[in-house]
């Protein structure tokens, strides 16, 4: 698939670069705009839960993200801009065959009413609200009044309905007794669902009573919501200075932790001002920011299809990982990342030189988030970037969602895996989890729900003593809660930090008189670089000798450990050898990694025979990545020394000889 003029050639350094980046991703939906210009359908025809009107109206809403941004840089081609406002004028008119269609309860067009109220809010009114006729406003302000009245998801969805109310009352001139009600009453429920540290849940955070009384939940960690009522106080500031303060604390705090989600990346906090370390300047927030689009640019070969337009997947095509709300017009909801447009070129933003990436994170090799119940790991003796993962759930069952949300880690050099069917393990695809299945073959249950994590401390004993976090928590594989599992994660330490272990205490009442379990590190491209031909068997450790990481591409497998290696990096795993216990070099279906199309998993699979199971699986994971931080280079260790020398757990008997971990689980 070709490269797209404007985004993958951009350096990406100046405003100027990043608005004609927005340019070239807007451009190609063009071709495919309605007779009114008030709907975009991108003709691939897959369809979503909800109406084909409202998918369209995703393709024309979602691209004013950065249109609404442009107009209030007052910048941008107006040629382009132009007919996006004509837009308007078909969209709410309910004569017009490109009408939008009213709003109803739980309608997905709540949703793109956040990016037209957004547009209104950031544009210059004589740039957006004052061309319009009167006859236009009046039905603009009918539509986005359909709020009012209708029932929604109890989520991130209120902030839609904020939204739209305060472009309503600050831009369309519209005071009215419901306007005012819902606007209250929607900021005082999602203030509700703050939890600590800037971040807030999507709904009510469940307590772990709740949890085991009803064992359902919605629990996923809204990291959207933070953004929202940061944007939310760019808004609102006159009309609640004191909810507005707290909501700008609120986004200093969540951008402290957050930042640590990126190795080379960026995270985005604008006009947001004393932000703390590692954001305490403009030039520091503009260098995530730039960072991250070059990373995309440099991984932009096959995310656009030859039309220009932006596809499914990641950085491939890739339907495994899409949701049933996905239209193809869903993706330009990545244009709210281009939204610094908006920033005038004097803006302290632009004028800053764009810092490098802080040295305060790169001495920090762990750091513990407690709202998310997550430890990112990124250990300057190694190189991987990636989060131990430990309680998050969401309790509605979309597509994946145990892939999604309920791995034990998540990597920002081999990603992840995703499930495309159900039957058996290479369509489960179980990087980074523990499956089990009571017949083998067929049907397997991975983490899903569980209680709140632990967080402990593990101990290193060596030449130089430390002391790194770790968490246990206790999950179910089945609903009938026959087996359970406690599961204590430790990171990387400096002793061992291409290194992270788990340690799962299985116990389970079954009438089968077996249960088989299978555990996955993290997948990895299973191709020689060259010819794409799969990668052949090493004989030996000593065929790593002098070789650097990338150079080397085979598999190195013995009976309780198996190591992959490619241009990719190293992926590797190792076990305690128990009778019934396999290691292998697992391939999943194609295209159910986010990274890469043809991948290896390295596998542990455990047959565990007994009515009654109580059992102890420790499993050693091994990662190195060739790309992380700007890329490898080998500082100490060869590969070769890395992989054979794993870590050692103190597992509570005869003290071990030399260095080792030892942590409660």
């Amino acid at each position: 698939m070709p490269p797209l003029s404007g985004f993958s050639d951009n350096p990406f350094e100046t405003r100027d670069d990043v608005i004609r980046a927005a340019e070239a991703l807007i451009r190609p939906l063009m071709q495919y705009m309605s007779p009114g210009k008030a709907r975009v359908r991108i003709p691939h025809s897959t369809g979503t839960h909800f109406d084909e009107t409202a998918a369209q109206l995703e393709g024309f809403a979602r691209p004013f993200w950065a249109i609404g941004a442009l107009l209030m840089g007052r910048t941008g081609n107006m040629e382009l801009i132009q007919p996006w406002l004509d837009g308007f004028e078909a969209g709410t008119d309910p004569e017009n065959p490109d009408y939008w269609g009213p709003i109803k309860s739980y309608d997905q067009r709540m949703v793109e009413a956040e990016m037209i109220s957004f547009s209104l809010l950031a544009a210059p009114r004589e740039l957006l609200w004052g061309r319009l006729s009167q006859k236009v406003q009046q039905n603009l302000i009918t539509w986005l009044s359909g709020l009012h009245g209708k029932d929604m998801p109890q989520a991130n969805w209120l902030w839609f309905r904020v939204f739209a109310n305060l472009a309503l009352l600050k831009v369309c001139q519209v005071d009215t007794p419901p306007l005012r009600h819902h606007l209250k009453e929607d900021l005082e429920h999602l203030d509700e669902f703050y939890i600590t540290d800037g971040w807030s849940g999507d709904g009510l955070w469940r307590s772990t009573e709740l949890d085991i009384q009803e064992y359902e939940t919605y629990k996923e960690t809204g990291k959207a919501n933070t953004v929202r009522s940061g944007r939310n106080a760019c808004y609102y500031s006159d009309m609640d200075p004191e909810r507005t303060e707290r909501y700008r604390q609120q986004a200093r705090d969540f951008g402290r932790g957050f930042c640590r989600f990126f190795d080379k990346a960026a995270l985005a906090v604008a006009d947001v001002p004393d932000m703390p370390n590692p954001l305490g300047s403009p030039g520091a927030i503009k260098g995530f920011l730039l960072r991250h689009l070059r990373w995309w640019a440099r991984h932009s070969s096959d995310i656009f299809y030859t039309d220009g337009v932006l596809n499914f997947g990641w950085i491939y095509p890739q339907m495994y990982l899409t949701e049933d709300y996905n239209s193809p017009q869903s993706v330009y909801w990545a244009l709210k990342s281009l939204i610094v447009v908006g920033l005038s070129e004097d803006s302290s933003f632009w004028k800053d030189s764009e810092a490098p990436y802080p040295e305060a994170l790169q001495e920090e090799p762990l750091h513990v988030l407690p709202a998310p119940r997550q430890i990112l790991c990124n250990h300057p003796g190694g190189n991987h970037h990636f989060m131990l993962s430990f309680a998050q759930f969401v309790g509605i069952p979309f597509k994946g969602i145990m892939a999604k949300y309920s791995k034990f880690a998540y990597s920002s050099a081999f990603g992840f895996s995703v499930p495309s069917g159900g039957y058996g393990l290479a369509q489960v695809a179980p990087d980074n989890t523990l499956a089990f299945s009571r017949d083998g073959m067929e049907t397997w249950a991975v983490k899903y729900k569980c209680l709140e994590p632990e967080f402990k401390t593990a101990s290193v004993h060596a030449a130089v003593p430390q002391q790194v976090p770790a968490a246990t928590v206790q999950w179910f594989p089945w609903a009938d809660r026959c087996v359970s599992v406690s599961t204590t994660i430790v990171p990387p330490t400096t002793r061992w930090p291409d290194w992270h272990i788990r340690i799962h205490r299985v116990n389970g009442n079954l009438k089968s008189g077996k249960v088989f379990a299978a555990e996955g590190g993290f997948a990895i491209n299973g191709r020689h670089q060259k010819d794409t031909l799969e990668l052949r068997q090493l004989d030996s450790p000593d065929l790593l000798k002098g070789c650097d990481l990338g150079e080397a591409e085979g598999v190195l497998q013995d009976e309780r450990s198996v190591l992959i290696l490619s241009e990719q990096g190293a992926s590797g795993i190792t076990t305690n050898v128990i009778a019934g216990t396999t290691v292998s070099p697992f391939k999943p279906e194609p295209n159910t990694n986010l990274m890469r199309q043809r991948t290896l998993i390295p596998m542990i699979e455990h047959t565990i025979d007994g009515d009654k199971i109580e059992i102890i699986l420790v499993t050693k994971v091994f990662a190195i990545s060739q790309e992380t931080n700007g890329g490898w280079i080998n500082q100490g260790a060869s590969l070769k020394e890395r992989w054979l020398d794993e870590p050692v757990i103190d597992m509570g008997g005869t003290k071990p000889n030399g260095d080792f971990i030892s942590v409660s689980y």
